[in-house]
């Protein structure tokens, strides 16, 4: 299980792919290639591949199980 400290921070070209199951709290994350935000809360499931940029604005405090893959 994991937080993150910062409620705003980018991903630049991501190294390996996350998928998370996003547990409790609210973020909106932004996909730099396509332009799209869409929110995350409780019960959701993201998948970052390997390659992707964006940004994660955090509303609520996240915490997430998450595994990476390369």
């Amino acid at each position: 299980m994991s937080g993150h400290p910062s409620p705003r921070w980018p991903a630049e070209e991501r190294e390996d792919t996350e998928t998370c199951y996003i547990l409790s709290g609210r973020a909106l994350v932004t996909d730099a290639a396509k332009g799209g935000t869409f929110e995350i809360s409780a019960s959701d499931v993201i998948v970052q591949p390997k390659g992707w940029s964006g940004r994660w604005d955090v509303e609520e405090t996240i915490r997430k199980v998450y595994g990476i893959g390369r």
